[in-house]
C-alpha cells in the first residue's frame, strides 16, 4: 500500500502487534511477529488476524472477537487490543476482557 507517511503506518502496526501480544500475556520471544496481520476493512476499521500459534491460543481461550484502535500523531503511534471470550455454556455468556495499549516513538 501507498501511505502518505509510511514510517507511521508501520510504527501503528508495529504497536498493534505489540499490544496484540501483551494482551495474549506473551512477548516477543514466544512467538513468530508475522502469526500478526492487521488488515483494514473496507469501513477503514482496523482488523486482527492471528495464524499458526495464536490461532490456536485464540481458539483455547475461547477468544471470540478481537477489538483493535490505532492512532498516530506526529512520531507518535498507539494501539489499543481487546480480548473479548466468553464460554460455550448456555447460560448468559461470561464475558472476559485482556486488553493492552502500546506506545512508541518513530
Amino acid at each position: 500500500q501507498k501511505q502518505k507517511n509510511p514510517y507511521q503506518h508501520f510504527t501503528a502496526r508495529f504497536a498493534t502487534k505489540e499490544a496484540v501480544l501483551k494482551a495474549f500475556g506473551l512477548g516477543w520471544n514466544s512467538v513468530n511477529w508475522k502469526t500478526i496481520e492487521i488488515i483494514n476493512s473496507s469501513s477503514g476499521e482496523p482488523k486482527i488476524r492471528l495464524y499458526k500459534k495464536l490461532k490456536e491460543l485464540k481458539e483455547r481461550k475461547r477468544i471470540k472477537r478481537i477489538f483493535c484502535s490505532i492512532s498516530h500523531f506526529n512520531e507518535y503511534a498507539i494501539s489499543f487490543v481487546i480480548l473479548v471470550s466468553s464460554n460455550k455454556s448456555k447460560q448468559i455468556p461470561k464475558i472476559t476482557l485482556n486488553a493492552d495499549a502500546f506506545q512508541t516513538r518513530l
